[in-house]
Parts: C-alpha cells; structure tokens; sequence
C-alpha cells in the first residue's frame, strides 16, 4: 500500500491511488480474508510526525492483524537515487527519521501489536511471518522455479538457473536446475547469526551460537556488550540476547561490532 496519502504515493511513484487502497482492503475483507496486512513507507522528504501519524491511524481503522513499517531507503541504481544524487531531493533528517521509528513502534505497541522484527508488526503470534521467519531463524528451505533460492540450514546456499527455458530443459533431462552453489564458511554463519537475530525480539539464541562457534559468547563479546549496555542498547534475558527499542536504531553500528570479533 505505501501510504493512504496520495501525495506520498505520488513521490514514490506508485501506480494507485489511496482510495484505491482502501477499497482492496475493504474487498479483501468482504472476500472472507481473517489474516490482512498492510505495508506502510516513512521517513519521506519533508514528512512530519502528524503525517505519518494519520497513515497509521487510518491502516489501524482497517483492524490489519499485520503491519509492515518500512524507513524509505535510497537505493542505487534506482530513479530516486539518481535524483537525489542530482541533489533533486532532500532526504529527511537523521533524526528525524529515528524519532519516526521511535513513534511507530510505541504507536502500535500501545494498540496491541508487538513488535517482532524491525519493520514489522502483528497483533499476534499466529499473524507474524511465517514465511520471513524461516529466513531470520536460518531454518532450512527448498526454492522451486527459475531463480528460486535454497538453503540446507547449515553450510549450502543454492539457487536455480533463472531462464526459463533452460530451467524447464534441465528438468526434462531429470536433473536438478541448480545454477549456482555457494558453500558458507563457520564465520560466514556466526555472522549472519548476528545480523538476522538483531533483527527480531527472539534476538540471538546464546546457547546455539554458542553450540556453533565452540566459544562463550559473553567472553566472546565482552567489550561489545560492555558499550551497548552502558548505552542501554541491548539486554540478555532467558538466555537470548536482544536488542532495545533504542539498539534497533543503530543495528547497523551494532553488528559492525559483533562482525568485528568474529572476523578476528
């Protein structure tokens, strides 16, 4: 959806309207959907707190079971990143920004969503992303259809041949459309252990990490814990390591310095 501001969705060039929005989720309901979610964009040039603050009230009218928050990004290579470079647009302050994700998170929250992973949000367990999970938990899945990716949850990541053509002659000869492998290294897990469970309120599993690297991870990770604690960036409870709501906003900085220890 983007936004239910059609001034937004202007800026991002989206192909429908705001009213257009409402009325698929409208006809999602009627249609006997119980399990909605909506994808929201902040963080525009120019967006104040009021702005997003009306997108959020009016998605939470829709009563979603699900919500995506998403920080408008730059990316390269893109129409937006070419007119930025150009200096055509002025992207929103940093600080800005982050009192934006501040406002989000205890905005819903205090209507009953939690606030599982970075950008998202659900009204229960049983309504967060399945589908995502697997990948933030490193749990083990098959990829079927051209370009589609696999992983064997321990060392293997594959994908498949993504012409189409070709896919389906290799699957005439009775053979695997792999395209290309690509074999991980114990550091390379350990690291994206980090990543993806700084991600989410579940936050590192110590005891599996621990299992993985050999090592404890408090030793591991003394003087990196010592500054994110005094910052109140992170706890550990229940044998997990998380980040607080403030930690969120500089998971960038963060895994830098978890990535830091185990590059070593």
């Amino acid at each position: 959806m983007q936004s239910f501001n059609d001034a937004k969705l202007g800026f991002l060039n989206r192909i429908h309207s705001a009213d257009e929005a409402r009325q698929t989720i409208q006809a999602a309901r009627k249609a006997g959907f119980k399990d909605i979610g909506i994808d929201l964009i902040y963080g525009l040039p120019g967006e104040t707190e009021s702005i997003w603050l009306s997108d959020l009230e009016e998605a939470l009218q829709y009563s979603p079971e699900h919500i995506s928050c998403y920080m408008l990004s730059y990316e390269p290579d893109t129409p937006m990143f070419a007119a930025y470079k150009r200096k055509e647009i002025s992207p929103l302050e940093e600080e800005s920004v982050s009192s934006l994700f501040r406002l989000t998170s205890n905005h819903l929250v205090s209507r009953g969503f939690s606030h599982y992973e970075i950008s998202n949000f659900a009204v229960g367990q049983e309504y967060q992303s399945r589908h995502n999970k697997k990948y933030w938990e490193m749990i083990p899945y098959l990829g079927f259809g051209p370009s589609a990716h696999s992983y064997d949850g321990k060392l293997e990541r594959s994908w498949n041949i993504k012409d189409v053509d070709h896919y389906i002659s290799i699957l005439q000869k009775s053979k695997l459309p792999v395209g290309e492998r690509e074999l991980l290294t114990n550091e390379q897990n350990l690291m994206e252990m980090i990543m993806l469970g700084l991600r989410t309120d579940m936050g590192i599993d110590i005891e599996s990490f621990e299992r993985r690297s050999g090592g404890q991870f408090h030793i591991m990770f003394e003087r990196v814990l010592e500054q994110i604690y005094k910052r109140v960036w992170g706890e550990t409870r229940d044998g997990k390591f998380r980040l607080t709501l403030e930690g969120r906003l500089f998971m960038d900085t963060i895994t830098k310095w978890f990535v830091e220890v185990i590059s070593l």
